[in-house]
């Protein structure tokens, strides 16, 4: 488990950065219904409203929904590149494992009837928006087909981070009892969009390489000793905390000696401060004995 998981109790493919990036995918569906929306708003319907909404959802959940449930989506890429198969790691190839199971598919399934009851909804408000329609009244057909490539890409967005949800609560011990994707069959039962390239994110640095750790300076009894400070680049991590404990042994020792040589200061002083001596009162007569 890495560091940033154990400290969080969470997972380790928590860790993944590919899953959380597809996941913030989510925040572009909005848009992409705004587009469809819009496209729908484009003059007065030209053909029978069943089937213009079977048509916009041909073309935005129809291709989504097969390539989710036969040739899932590689996560492991972003844009128009995508990591080799043979540099995947076992929790990625695990990761691909989970996309390909039952539940993965009735998750997608769900998507899918839901996007449909969105688009019937969202064909009734389009009148709204007739006055900043983006084509001309007369331009039905064309608006359609804008309106299916945005429901396109609402669906691609939204059914992405579905399948990556349905990752993210996978347990711990059922993650790790998964066996990884054969890496030989990643390119055929998973569609990779792009560039095979063997990195795309750079490799995250160890926490001591990004900043030098600088000590606070020890007050001691006569002086101030200020420790030195730790080069990441030229120590171990393991090896820190030796120099650390080194350094505060040093000034633990410097203060026994100077709490030693206060004290026999002290004493030393204390000898020269010269004993006053108490001498007896001399004798006086009293008044019966002068009588």
């Amino acid at each position: 488990m890495t560091v940033a998981a154990a400290r969080k109790g969470l997972p380790p493919f928590w860790d993944e950065p590919f899953l959380w990036i597809h996941l913030a995918g989510l925040a572009a569906v909005p848009l992409a219904l705004w587009v469809c929306t819009l496209g729908l708003a484009v003059g007065n319907p030209a053909l029978p409203v069943e089937l213009e909404l079977l048509l916009v959802a041909a073309i935005g959940i129809g291709p989504i929904l097969w390539m989710q449930w036969y040739k899932p989506f590689d996560i492991f890429s972003i844009i128009a590149v995508c990591l080799q198969p043979t540099v995947l790691t076992d929790n990625q190839r695990r990761v691909l494992r989970l996309f390909k199971t039952p539940l993965t598919r009735v998750v997608t399934v769900v998507g899918a009837v839901l996007m449909v009851l969105l688009l019937r909804r969202l064909y009734d408000l389009s009148p709204l928006l007739a006055d900043i329609a983006p084509l001309p009244a007369s331009w039905r057909l064309l608006g359609l087909l804008l309106a299916g490539a945005g429901f396109l890409a609402a669906n691609l967005f939204l059914q992405v981070p579905l399948s990556v949800l349905r990752v993210l609560t996978v347990s711990q011990l059922s993650f790790e009892s998964l066996e990884p994707y054969p890496t030989e069959q990643v390119d055929v039962d998973f569609t990779l969009l792009g560039w095979q390239v063997q990195q795309i994110l750079p490799k995250s640095e160890p926490l001591m390489a990004e900043t030098p750790v600088v000590t606070p300076p020890v007050v001691t009894g006569s002086s101030v000793t200020e420790l030195p400070a730790i080069d990441p680049s030229a120590t171990e991590p393991a090896s820190a905390g030796a120099v650390v404990a080194s350094t505060l042994a040093e000034a633990a020792d410097d203060v026994w000696a100077d709490s030693e040589l206060l004290e026999e200061t002290t004493e030393s002083r204390t000898d020269e401060i010269p004993t006053a001596t108490i001498e007896d009162p001399p004798a006086t007569d009293s008044p019966e004995n002068a009588g």
